[in-house]
């Protein structure tokens, strides 16, 4: 089958046209890819390397009596450094309700001590601070 000039133009201003729509579409979704990657880095860079970050506290619970807020940057309990929720976890397992500890923390850009009675876990025997806290990579959470 011989295809005519016409047709050959045909095709290629298809193929033209559909390469052009495609390069839009590609470049508008590497845009918004970038776009989000960008915003990602900057959060990650915003964030200290160590502590773990407050994102709620529960009124009335023990960290709010002690006067952490939200925006604060747990960094040390009992003098023990805090780096991430697992270490913040852990140490503060090593405790029982009722246990008064000594929470340091970043608060704007200063470094605060606060005493903590720690509360029991509902429904467990577990020490508890009343807060909800995320950092780097994790998702929020409470303890």
């Amino acid at each position: 089958m011989i295809l005519g000039r016409k047709t050959i133009i045909a095709i290629l201003i298809g193929f033209v046209a559909m390469a052009s729509w495609c390069a839009m579409f590609s470049g508008a979704a590497g845009w918004l890819m970038g776009y989000d990657l960008a915003r990602r880095e900057t959060r990650a860079q915003l964030l200290p390397s160590a502590g773990v970050l407050v994102v709620r506290v529960e009124r009335g619970g023990p960290a709010a009596k002690a006067g952490i807020k939200r925006g604060d940057m747990i960094i040390a309990l009992n003098s023990v450094s805090v780096d991430d929720v697992p270490s913040l976890r852990d140490e503060l397992f090593h405790y029982h309700p009722g246990d008064n500890i000594a929470i340091t923390y970043r608060h704007d850009y200063g470094e605060n001590i606060a005493q903590v009675q720690l509360g029991k876990l509902p429904g467990a025997e577990q020490p508890y601070l009343g807060i909800y806290y995320t950092a780097r990579a994790e998702e929020p959470a409470d303890l």
